[in-house]
Parts: structure tokens; C-alpha cells; sequence
């Protein structure tokens, strides 16, 4: 009956340490933008902004850690990737391109010598008639592989109205952990499953 119990508990141990350890992932990046279609958006400075007309981009920074089931939303209002405010001026932004450069420092990249992984989007920065303005996206998950597994982060589309107050630009992120990971956790499915048919034969055993 000792035995039993031990390898129940060293069983359900594993399984509940691997799936934490698996999934809840640490993201950790900065997101810099500026306007114009061949523009290349600048180094990351806290507060730093890129301006069109009287809509304003202040960039953003995250640190921020997955669900257990590798899910992140990012968009918080200290964690984010950035954020829109527009002025009330009258503007037509028709045509405009918006850039975003995502630069992820954790959790570490596989490319050699550089430990960072960087996503570039473009939005479409549209007028709307209201006074109001809408950035379009390309909202395809872009899929990156790091020293743990692979991800996808998209971005989503933004709408600034003209009253001065910021928009916050978010997005989301989809870890997947490497098969190794998984491999630990279907061992302590089967260690759990071993341990409860064990202790199922004796009682079946009395019964005959």
C-alpha cells in the first residue's frame, strides 16, 4: 500500500510540474513604429514617439508570462505594444502606411548570435468619416521558433478617435513547448495509469 501511494504521489508530482513548466512561457520585447511605407522603425526608447499629421504613435514594452496553456494577450496598460492618440485635426489618412517593429528579448531565439526575435507589420491608416481613424493590419499569426519551441504572435487593428485619448494596440501570442516537453508530460499520464491499474488487480483478483 506504501508503494502504491509513492508512485501516485512521484506520478501526480510530474504531471503537475511539467504542464507549468511546459507552457507558462515569459515574453518579454519592445514595439517601436513609425509612418511612411519604406520607413525603418527606430531603436526602442521609453516614451518615444513617430508622428503623422495629428496622429501620434508612443511606443510600448511588455513582460509578460503565458497562460498554462501558452496563451498571452498583450495589451495591458503598462504591458502593450504601444498606443495611438489623435488630435482633433483634419487629416486625410488614406493611403497612409503605419510600421511596427516587435523585438522579443526573451524568451531566447535560435538565431545565431543574436538572442532577439523581431516581428515588422504594416498597418493601413484609414479616415473614417466620423473624425476618427482606422489602422488595418495584416493579422496573419507570424510563427517564430525559440531555444524552448515555437510561438505566433498577430497584431490586432486599432480605432483612434480625435479626443486626445490613447488607444491602446494589442495583440496576442500562442506558445507551443518542444516535443521533448511533451514527451514528459504523456510519461506522467502513464506513470498515473500504471499506478491506478496496479491497484485495481487486487481487488478483481478477490473477487474470482
Amino acid at each position: 500500500m506504501r508503494k502504491l501511494v509513492t508512485t501516485l504521489s512521484v506520478a501526480a508530482a510530474a504531471f503537475l510540474a511539467t504542464p507549468a513548466s511546459a507552457a507558462v512561457i515569459q515574453f518579454t520585447g519592445t514595439a517601436t513604429g513609425c509612418f511612411g511605407s519604406g520607413c525603418t522603425p527606430g531603436a526602442y526608447v521609453p516614451l518615444g514617439t513617430a508622428v503623422n499629421g495629428g496622429l501620434i504613435y508612443t511606443n510600448g514594452q511588455f513582460n509578460q508570462a503565458t497562460d498554462p496553456t501558452g496563451f498571452l494577450g498583450i495589451g495591458g496598460s503598462f504591458d502593450n505594444l504601444g498606443s495611438f492618440t489623435l488630435a482633433p485635426i483634419v487629416d486625410n489618412y488614406t493611403g497612409d502606411i503605419f510600421r511596427l517593429l516587435v523585438s522579443f528579448s526573451a524568451p531566447p531565439g535560435t538565431v545565431p548570435g543574436s538572442t532577439t526575435l523581431q516581428a515588422l507589420l504594416t498597418g493601413s491608416v484609414q479616415s473614417l468619416n466620423n473624425g476618427s481613424v482606422f489602422i488595418d493590419f495584416d493579422n496573419t499569426p507570424q510563427s517564430f521558433t525559440y531555444n524552448g519551441g515555437s510561438f505566433t504572435f498577430a497584431v490586432n487593428d486599432v480605432s483612434v478617435s480625435a479626443s486626445g485619448i490613447a488607444q491602446i494596440l494589442s495583440g496576442q501570442i500562442q506558445a507551443v513547448p518542444e516535443p521533448a516537453t511533451w514527451g514528459m508530460m504523456l510519461l506522467g499520464f502513464a506513470g498515473i495509469g500504471m499506478a491506478l491499474r496496479r491497484r485495481r488487480s487486487p481487488a478483481l483478483a478477490q473477487i474470482a
